[in-house]
């Protein structure tokens, strides 16, 4: 086989490997799932990080519907490492030989297209009382307002925590992530308060 020929079946051998695997980790940056671009995002912003600091970063979060456990929480781990989002490495000098997390370019790029994104879905996001309220007329009256009278002093407690959390300092970042907390919990709470008032002139 002369020499042109062989170095392009070796060329076409190659990129029958190569090709593959990039198209796999291109995939994995655009169809990260919202937690995993959350996990992600945390390795970028605190790296070196371990697993436990990962799950400890994701508990101090205002959301409540966020998991910190380790069942969510090292198997999206594992898949940013698999799609070469992420390295790790072990710190000989500790003798527990700690694993640290680190950001590669392409997770500080899938960071990037995350921040940026804007997806259908997140416009109008999921609000578990508002799905249920559709399907109200399967109790009764009296146990529908009882419920919607629980919800709002659950809202209000939820409000002044997220007021006692708030940073001290308003021109901070993370006053931006309190002020969207407080405010769509307010929304929340006026949106109850119109629920109770429908509820008050239905009655017979």
């Amino acid at each position: 086989m002369p020499a042109s020929a062989r170095r392009q079946t070796l060329a076409d051998h190659s990129c029958a490997h190569v090709l593959p695997a990039l198209a796999t980790r291109w995939n994995s940056m655009s169809h990260l799932s919202h937690y995993e671009s959350h996990v992600l995002a945390i390795i970028g912003k605190r790296q070196p990080v371990t697993g436990y600091s990962v799950r400890k970063a994701l508990m101090e979060r205002i959301a409540t519907n966020s998991s910190d456990s380790p069942g969510s929480t090292y198997p999206a781990i594992a898949r940013l490492k698999r799609a070469g989002l992420i390295r790790a490495t072990i710190d000989t000098s500790d003798r527990r030989r700690t694993t640290h997390l680190w950001c590669t370019d392409e997770g500080k790029a899938a960071i990037k297209e995350w921040i940026t994104s804007i997806e259908p879905r997140d416009l109008v996001p999921e609000d578990p009382f508002r799905t249920r309220v559709a399907f109200a007329d399967a109790i009764e009256p009296k146990a529908f307002r009882d419920w919607l009278y629980a919800m709002r002093d659950a809202l209000e407690g939820a409000r002044f925590t997220i007021i006692d959390g708030s940073p001290e300092r308003s021109n901070d970042i993370a006053s931006l992530e309190h002020a969207n907390a407080h405010l769509l919990t307010v929304a929340r709470i006026a949106w109850v308060d119109r629920a109770i008032a429908f509820t008050t002139r239905s009655e017979p």
